[in-house]
Order: structure tokens, then sequence, then C-alpha cells
């Protein structure tokens, strides 16, 4: 679901939770790496909040 940004972008609270359920394998750090973008959507702060949650998780 997560691969999806159409479901993040309308999902962003749920995508957030999904997330820090995301096993940290190398599949998941390229998910990470596509969503990290988001977290310039300032226009939707619960979006930016997922993207700022993928730079987190990768940095971590």
């Amino acid at each position: 679901m997560l691969s999806r940004r159409a479901f993040v972008l309308r999902q962003p609270d749920a995508a957030s939770r999904l997330l820090d359920r995301a096993p940290r394998t190398n599949g998941a750090i390229l998910l990470l790496k596509s969503l990290e973008g988001l977290r310039y959507r300032f226009w939707s702060p619960a979006v930016a909040r997922v993207g700022r949650k993928a730079r987190a998780l990768l940095a971590g």
C-alpha cells in the first residue's frame, strides 16, 4: 500500500502508522526514499509528516 503514492496522499495518517511497522529491508529503504520527498508538501501537513517520518527512518 505504501508504494502507491495515491494511497499515501489520500490516507497520510494510515500511511504514517504503516511506516512504523515497515521492516527495514532493501525494498523498504527504496520505499522510504520515494516517500522522503513528500516532506516538502507544506500545504498538506499530514502528508509532510509522512515525508519527515520517512526521512527520520532512513537516518536512524
